[in-house]
């Protein structure tokens, strides 16, 4: 689903996806949720996008992936707990740095170094899958976001 406010990280994963493998993509953007939830009875499908290649129907971003022989999103069933683990540890950091820099707890200071070490230790982890990193960036590319709205503005003026 497209709209001023929202655009679909799995609709924006599957274009991206569709482009890398060579294909050319026609999208049709589902404006409203309305919209959506028509296109869903219609269809008789749970979820969009929905992709058809050469007129047939694939499904969702999921069969997308098993279609072109890709293994699943490795993202699928991950929890939060190295992060909250990377969190955990890097409070300790900051908490024995401030006192070993200035022999007691300055709160500004430790929050200082907290979200200092945080960044260094998240950036890190997004290393050990660079390429994970990189598609799932695609999400939050402001150049497609603004190209997506452009043609939400076309479409709503022609």
């Amino acid at each position: 689903m497209v709209t001023p406010d929202h655009l679909c990280p799995w609709g924006i994963k599957a274009l991206d996806l569709l482009k890398r493998h060579g294909y050319e993509v026609e999208d049709h953007h589902l404006e409203s949720m309305d919209a959506n939830k028509r296109y869903k009875e219609e269809h008789d499908v749970d979820e969009t996008p929905q992709i058809y290649i050469k007129g047939e129907h694939i499904g969702g971003y999921d069969a997308l992936r098993e279609h072109l022989g890709l293994d699943p999103d490795p993202r699928e069933g991950e929890t939060y707990r190295p992060v909250i683990a990377i969190f955990a540890v890097t409070l300790l950091m900051a908490l024995t740095a401030s006192w070993a820099i200035l022999g007691s707890l300055n709160l500004i200071r430790v929050a200082e170094l907290f979200i200092a070490f945080s960044m260094c230790a998240l950036g890190i982890q997004k290393l050990q899958d660079l390429k994970g990193y990189a598609t799932g960036f695609v999400q939050y590319d402001l150049l497609a976001q603004l190209k997506a709205a452009q043609g939400i503005v076309g479409k709503l003026s022609g």
